[in-house]
């Protein structure tokens, strides 16, 4: 068995690793939220098949076994079982669990991050092996940015505006960007080749403007606190006269340029001919104000800590704090009507996990950066040192810039990828002959039972494959079944109504949590054919009814969401058309949201709409009776 094992698991792991990597190229127009829904499906049931691999490899490989004595990355897990905590203690177990299908950054798929780190920091242990994930990173990251310039030129995007290619949010593209310029800084310095270095600083510059290009002033701003970092840091850590002078040479260039750059870019000069010269990109970078939402997101957000300090409200949850906190004082500052987040990471955390969750990560970065820092001053070689400062200036861009948006799919997994880097920088031995030698040792004195001998291969094979099989199909392959049929419904339901529903049906058939956002469309769809004069009475009276049904689901499952209560109001309001109690019932709802969140105008709007068709109603019902007297 053995020997079976060592044939197949290591390569499927190496094989999984390497098309996580792909991911950012995924793009399935036939689903709802194509830039993330399929990204993180795919990403799922790719660790899940390696972590399936790397179980049987661990139990009858010792090799493959990972010894957690990193403080980060135990810290790490702590945060990971806090957010569990929160989730469980928290006000919407479901959102907090699976997430919604725009975001994805759930439970669920932070167990599958964590599971890629172990698995990563536990197999990947050769340079060899990194040098090949990080070319395979770089290329995919090239591939995507050059999607993005095919977009910003043949796709009618020539007014300069900002691109997004494969993630679907120019922020997301330009973390991605930014993240594989250090790990090409990395590999540069790791390795010796003149023409994959010259490929690589050829990447970095063409990296670097497409940061730009995606107009976030938070990462652009970011990135080159942490490029100053960079640079600072390799100065104090190299030794040679020269290399000082050249490293402070190019610090002191960046610095120059950018603080003379953004002073006459200010003056009224420089105003009037930036505006009409640079893309719109970096004239939004320079010139677009302060977003005031951000401040009142923040705001709402540390009000809702204050409600729940040690657990906080559940991972996923801020949603609901919105809903609670919302004030009309905030209207003029925030550009949209329903927030999912506080677009500030740190804010997210402690609202969301409460004080427990808030400082195992801020743990987990201290530990992080003095795990670097460590083994920075243990380095003698200067390349590997300066290697070392990329990767910490790296952690300081993606800290800096969550300041200002919040964890999103692409960018994570890049960033779990990093620390897996980082475990395999920090524990490199560098007399790897010696080392090899102790760690054999080390190996083969292990006290870990021997487990291979108390559990036959088959029976473990067996339940491993079904458990596998079991969560690839009903947690990943069966929600983008149904994600794909409820877009199909979509489309459908306006050109053939019968149909439609009975895709919407089919979609929603059984439990998953793809269920609340095909709900929503199909309430969507069927207010939308409300006056559509080609769909039968009767159809649109089975459709209202299934509609009401659903959306009472919706409700049910998640009681302290608000739109879901505005939506099963404006669907009662609909079926005033066959039922005369429902407008009552549209009432009665709207008292409840009332409670769940007091200051919200489209409870208002909604509560004032309801009464307005109610005295209608009864004018036309006094009218009515006074005809029929009079006849």
């Amino acid at each position: 068995m053995e020997k079976t094992i060592k044939i197949f698991a290591p390569p499927t792991i190496k094989i999984c690793s390497y098309l996580i990597l792909f991911i950012p190229l995924l793009l399935i127009k036939s689903t709802f939220f194509p830039f993330t829904f399929p990204k993180i499906i795919f990403f799922r049931i790719l660790v899940e098949i390696s972590f399936a691999a790397w179980i049987f490899s661990t139990i009858y490989l010792k090799e493959s076994r990972l010894q957690l004595r990193e403080t980060w990355m135990l810290l790490l897990s702590l945060f990971v079982a806090l957010v569990m905590g929160s989730m469980i203690s928290g006000v919407d177990i479901r959102n907090s669990f699976w997430s919604s299908e725009e975001r994805m950054t759930g439970v669920f798929t932070l167990l599958h991050l964590w599971a890629w780190l172990t698995i990563l920091s536990a197999r990947f242990r050769q340079w060899v092996d990194w040098k090949k994930l990080l070319l395979l990173s770089i290329l995919i990251c090239l591939s995507t940015e050059a999607i993005g310039i095919y977009e910003l030129i043949n796709i009618k995007r020539l007014d300069h505006s900002r691109i997004y290619s494969t993630l679907g949010n120019p922020i997301y593209l330009g973390i991605y960007s930014a993240l594989n310029v250090f790990l090409s800084i990395f590999l540069i310095l790791r390795n010796k080749n003149i023409f994959q270095s010259l490929f690589l600083t050829l990447f970095i510059l063409f990296s670097l403007s497409m940061v730009l290009l995606t107009g976030s002033r938070g990462v652009a701003f970011s990135l080159i606190a942490s490029i100053i970092v960079l640079f600072l840091i390799s100065f104090l850590v190299l030794s040679g006269k020269k290399s000082k002078f050249i490293v402070l040479s190019i610090l002191m260039f960046i610095f120059i340029s950018v603080t003379a750059s953004i002073i006459w870019l200010d003056t009224k000069k420089g105003m009037e001919w930036g505006q009409k010269t640079l893309p719109l990109p970096l004239t939004r970078i320079l010139y677009n104000p302060i977003n005031n939402d951000r401040f009142a997101l923040w705001t709402i957000g540390l009000r809702g800590f204050k409600e729940r300090k040690f657990l906080g409200w559940g991972w996923e949850n801020f949603n609901l704090i919105y809903n609670k906190y919302y004030d009309p004082i905030f209207k003029t500052d925030l550009r949209e009507p329903w927030y999912d987040r506080s677009h500030n990471q740190l804010i997210d955390i402690l609202a969301l996990t409460g004080i427990a969750g808030f400082l195992s990560y801020i743990a987990f970065w201290v530990a992080l950066f003095y795990a670097l820092i460590k083994k920075l001053k243990n380095e003698i070689e200067p390349r590997k040192r300066c290697s070392i400062a990329t990767l910490i200036a790296l952690f300081v861009f993606y800290f800096l810039q969550n300041l200002f948006v919040f964890d999103s799919p692409v960018p994570l997994i890049i960033f779990y990828f990093s620390l897996g880097l980082t475990h395999f920088t920090v524990t490199e031995e560098q007399k790897e002959s010696a080392d090899k030698k102790k760690l054999n040792l080390q190996i083969k004195k292990q006290n870990i039972p021997d487990i291979a001998k108390k559990i036959p291969a088959t029976i473990l094979l067996f339940f491993t494959i079904v458990l596998s099989s079991a969560t690839i199909y009903y947690c990943n392959i069966l929600p983008l079944q149904k994600n794909m049929l409820g877009l199909e419904a979509y489309k459908t339901i306006s050109s053939n109504f019968r149909k439609g529903l009975e895709l919407y049906r089919q979609s929603l058939s059984s439990s998953s949590f793809t269920n609340p956002k095909i709900r929503n469309e199909l309430i969507k769809s069927v207010l939308l054919n409300f006056n559509n004069q080609k769909v039968l009475k009767e159809d649109l009276k089975i459709g209202i009814d299934f509609a009401l049904q659903e959306s009472n689901k919706n409700i049910k499952e998640h009681p302290h969401e608000v739109r879901y209560y505005l939506a099963s109001s404006m669907l009662y309001r609909a079926a005033l058309l066959y039922d005369l109690t429902s407008l009552d019932k549209a009432e009665e709802l709207m008292k409840k949201a009332l409670l769940i969140s007091p200051k919200r105008p489209e409870i208002a709007e909604e509560l004032k709409e309801i009464s307005r068709i109610k005295s209608l109603y009864q004018q036309n019902q006094q009218i009515r009776s006074s005809l029929e007297k009079k006849g």
